[in-house]
């Protein structure tokens, strides 16, 4: 019975292949629905946390700039 199967897949490869994603896709809905979602309030602070980390860096990356551009100024002005 095996053997037959194994025929039946090599003799139609469409069909094995359309069952490799019917099973795909089966597998992905599954998982799906094990995931934990964030609620609008989780977004919405994470989202903030991450603005203003990106302001913070930023505005240190201006100072460096800065400092490090006023000394090659004075070095070499």
């Amino acid at each position: 019975m095996a053997d037959n199967k194994k025929a039946r897949n090599r003799s139609n490869p469409i069909k094995s292949v359309a069952r490799k994603v019917k099973k795909f896709f089966k597998d992905l809905s599954t998982e799906l629905k094990k995931v934990t979602w964030p609620s609008k309030k989780e977004v919405v602070q994470n989202t903030g946390s991450v603005l203003l980390f990106c302001l913070l860096v930023g505005g240190l990356i201006w100072i460096v700039d800065f400092l490090l551009e006023t000394l090659v100024r004075l070095i070499y002005g």
